[in-house]
């Protein structure tokens, strides 16, 4: 497996020491921690998850069911 380097700077002081601390409290080390945040957000799961709380979709979720509920009244049978 291919891998990448990240630098990160112009964070405010004390972010570093505060992500190890949070890192060691769930038995990580500070690079792995950070690895698998960055992992975690990229996650497929986690794009359906905001997808399925967002508000302009929930929105438009709404708006196709009521379209829909026209049809169900007509008689056609939901799957």
């Amino acid at each position: 497996m291919q891998t990448e380097t990240i630098e990160i700077t112009g964070l405010p002081l004390g972010t570093k020491s505060a992500l190890e601390e949070v890192g060691r409290s769930r038995g990580k080390m500070f690079a792995d921690y950070l690895r698998d945040l960055i992992q975690t957000d990229l996650s497929p799961q986690n794009d359906i998850a905001r997808m399925a709380t967002d508000p302009q979709i929930q929105a438009e979720l709404r708006a196709i069911e009521q379209e829909f509920a026209v049809a169900e009244a007509d008689g056609l049978e939901r799957e």
